[in-house]
């Protein structure tokens, strides 16, 4: 009997699991950045993130032209997502593979090209 005590009084200290509440922001991490290039010239940049969740874990590629505008992003199943300015949702295009990704968010014909190795981490 006294053993069933210590061990009811055991489980009554131990303290709940923490979870995550899903409503509340996550810690978002810049792995890399590469520079698109379309004719020769630089016309922006994908960025890839990590967003850190302890439980879902995702990496994006965040594409912004030269003064740093989000176009959209690219998920890493390759889920294109277009910013619409004043909404709160992305626009889904589709799924693709990066480059056509690229060319929908930039709005061009051909697609461009992504440099690779990744550039400097940003500041």
């Amino acid at each position: 009997m006294r053993a069933l005590l210590i061990a009811l009084l055991l489980l009554g200290c131990q303290q709940p699991s923490e979870i995550q509440d899903p409503y509340q922001p996550r810690p978002v991490e810049t792995v890399a950045q590469y520079p698109v290039r379309a004719e020769g010239a630089v016309i922006g940049r994908v960025l890839e993130v990590q967003i850190m969740d302890s439980t879902w874990p995702e990496t994006r590629f965040r594409v912004e032209n030269l003064d740093r505008q989000w176009l959209g992003f690219i998920d890493a199943k390759g889920g294109v997502y277009k910013r619409v300015p004043f909404k709160l949702e992305e626009e889904f295009l589709g799924i693709y593979p990066m480059e056509e990704g690229l060319a929908l968010l930039f709005e061009m014909k051909n697609p461009p090209i992504v440099d690779r190795p990744p550039v400097k981490r940003l500041p």
